[in-house]
C-alpha cells in the first residue's frame, strides 16, 4: 500500500523521540533521588538538646527556738497525812484496853502484840500511800505504824485498877490412874464349832463392864470370810455394815457399871472349809474398849464347815 504525500514523516524522527523519552526518564529519576535525600535528612536522629545549669542558693535551716518550761505544782493525793507532825508526842488510846499491835507496814492484817493504852510515842513519819496511819516510835528502834484513831494528844485517863478476888484452890483428890479406854472383860463361844454347809452357827460374845461408866451400845468390828456366810440375825437389836477391811456389827446392848451382857450373831456357811473370825468390841461413840491391862481387847476362833 502506498502512502500519500500528506502522511509522510521526516527521516530520523524515531531516534529523536527515543532520546527525548530517555532524557525525561533520567530527569525524573534525578528528581526522585533528590526528594528521597531530603526526606531522609528530615527524619534522621535529632541532635541532643543542650542543658544549662543554673546555680541555686539554699538558705541554712535554723532550729526552732526552745519553749521555756512551765512549772506545774502537783497537789498531794487525797487523804495523805501531813508530815508536819514529825517529832510530836502522842499516846496510845481508844483501844478499850486492848492496846495496839506492832506493825512494820500500814496493814491491819499484820502485826504482833505490842503497846498498851497510855503508851507514850513520838511521831516519826507519815506517807501519802498510808492515809490515816502514822509511823511512831516508843523508844529508839522500837517503832510501829499506828492508826491515827488510836493516837491521842493527851494521855488517857487512868482507869481504876480492878483487883481480882483471891481464890483459894480447893484440895483436889488424888486421881487413880486408869486405862485410856473403858475396861471390859470379853469372852466368846462359837457354837457349834463344826457344822455342815447351810446349818446355823452362833457367835456369842459376853462382855462385862469393869468401869464406873455405863456402856450404851456396841460397835463390833470383825474380820473373816463373811462373804461366804449368810447372816441370819444380830441381837439384841443389831445390824451389820460391810467395809473395805471387814464388817461392823452394831448392837443396842447397854451395860451399867459392873454388869454383863451378850451379843449373838447367827449365820450359816455357804462353802466348806475352815473359816477363822476375829471380833473387836468398841463403844458406839468409837471410844475404845480395852482389857484390864489397858490394851485393846479382841477374841477369835474357827468354824469348820463340811459339805
Amino acid at each position: 500500500m502506498q502512502q500519500g504525500p500528506g502522511t509522510r514523516r521526516p527521516v530520523g524522527w524515531i531516534p529523536r523521540t527515543v532520546a527525548a523519552l530517555v532524557g525525561g526518564l533520567i530527569l525524573l529519576g534525578g528528581v526522585a533521588s533528590f526528594l528521597g535525600f531530603l526526606e531522609a535528612a528530615g527524619t534522621g536522629p535529632a541532635a541532643p538538646p543542650s542543658v544549662r545549669l543554673v546555680p541555686v542558693t539554699v538558705a541554712p535551716t535554723r532550729p526552732p527556738a526552745p519553749v521555756p518550761a512551765t512549772a506545774i505544782t502537783v497537789p498531794p493525793p487525797a487523804g495523805a497525812t501531813e508530815t508536819g507532825l514529825a517529832g510530836r508526842v502522842r499516846y496510845i488510846a481508844n483501844t478499850e484496853g486492848m492496846g495496839v499491835k506492832v506493825r512494820t507496814t500500814c496493814d491491819d492484817q499484820t502485826g504482833a502484840p505490842g503497846w498498851p493504852d497510855g503508851a507514850r510515842v513520838t511521831v516519826i513519819d507519815a506517807r501519802a500511800d498510808c492515809p490515816e496511819w502514822l509511823l511512831v516510835e516508843r523508844s529508839a528502834g522500837d517503832e510501829s505504824w499506828v492508826r491515827v484513831a488510836y493516837l491521842s494528844e493527851a494521855p488517857p485517863r487512868a482507869a481504876a485498877a480492878r483487883v481480882p478476888p483471891t481464890v483459894t484452890p480447893a484440895p483436889q483428890p488424888t486421881a487413880t490412874p486408869r486405862p485410856s479406854g473403858q475396861p471390859i472383860e470379853l469372852t466368846g463361844v462359837f457354837s457349834p464349832p463344826t457344822v455342815r454347809v447351810g446349818e446355823r452357827v452362833v457367835f456369842e460374845l459376853t462382855l462385862v463392864n469393869l468401869s464406873d461408866r455405863p456402856i450404851e451400845g456396841l460397835r463390833i468390828f470383825s474380820t473373816g470370810p463373811w462373804e461366804k456366810f449368810t447372816l441370819i440375825d444380830i441381837g439384841p437389836g443389831g445390824l451389820r455394815q460391810p467395809g473395805p477391811l471387814g464388817w461392823d456389827f452394831y448392837s443396842g446392848l447397854a451395860l451399867a457399871p459392873g454388869r454383863s451382857g451378850q451379843v449373838r450373831i447367827v449365820a450359816s456357811p455357804n462353802e466348806p472349809g475352815n473359816h477363822r473370825f476375829v471380833f473387836v468390841p468398841n463403844r458406839l461413840d468409837t471410844r475404845e474398849l480395852v482389857g484390864d491391862d489397858g490394851q485393846q481387847i479382841a477374841i477369835g476362833g474357827e468354824v469348820a464347815a463340811s459339805p
